[in-house]
């Protein structure tokens, strides 16, 4: 789990992302992080499914919201930056990654999650969270 204050520019400043403790090879499950219409097709036909972005406004609950929220995604750059953290079993998997996000020139990092289930041979996404990283101030 990744946990954001929403309110970043009153507590702190955008920081670095740190790289991932353990890595391993990417799989299909990480490259799902970087391609938000490839999640969309995926999710898992069910109403708790969750997709959460980087900003307050970016929260959905449901496939119908999530594949909305996630095609407003679907044009933007995202690469994985270096390497990722992805388990599976049989039935279950997870990745974990950082992202670049390029916009304009500039690249934002940021570290992305997304968890899966093996449903009758094929992945299904049953939640993403994207975050940004940033330095707390002591004395906010």
């Amino acid at each position: 789990m990744h946990v954001d204050d929403p309110v970043r520019e009153r507590r702190g400043e955008l920081g670095e992302v740190d790289p991932l403790a353990t890595t391993t090879d990417a799989g299909p499950l990480s490259k799902l992080l970087i391609d938000p219409g490839a999640i969309a097709k995926t999710l898992y036909d069910e109403p708790s499914i969750v997709v959460l972005g980087t900003e307050m406004s970016e929260r959905a609950v449901g496939p119908a919201a999530a594949k909305k929220l996630l095609g407003s995604w679907a044009k933007l750059a995202l690469s994985i930056d270096g390497k990722p953290r992805e388990v599976r079993s049989a039935t279950w998997g997870y990745a974990a990654a950082n992202v670049a996000w390029m916009v304009k020139g500039k690249t934002t990092k940021m570290r992305a999650t997304l968890y899966a289930l093996q449903i009758d041979g094929a992945w299904k996404v049953v939640g993403v969270h994207f975050s940004l990283p940033y330095r707390r101030s002591m004395f906010n």
